[in-house]
């Protein structure tokens, strides 16, 4: 098992999109998430929303804007993805029943 580390890289987590305006990071075992800070940002890169998670695997729904990326920020260094399949129609339909 490798040691923790507190420095995000892209390699860390993952960010996709898994319904209308909702995505999933999913956030490895290797990255701390004490000091972590999670921002969805949209198109334009506007902050739609800025969050403390308290767990690994984080769901995120937003009524305004799309989630396009993801910024992992800590007090050693920021990572941002871009959010896999967001982006307008790439989005897949919503389905209460799947989600």
């Amino acid at each position: 098992m490798k040691a923790m580390h507190v420095k995000p890289q892209s390699t860390d987590w993952n960010a996709s999109a898994i319904a209308k305006n909702c995505v999933r990071v999913l956030i490895n075992e290797d990255l701390s998430i004490e000091d972590l800070h999670l921002k969805v940002l949209g198109e334009n890169r506007q902050v739609l929303l800025d969050m403390k998670p308290s767990t690994r695997e984080i769901s995120i729904c937003t009524y305004t804007g799309t989630p396009t990326f993801v910024e992992l920020v800590t007090p050693y260094g920021t990572s941002v993805q871009y959010v896999v399949n967001s982006g307008g129609d790439r989005y897949p339909a919503w389905d209460p029943c799947l989600n």
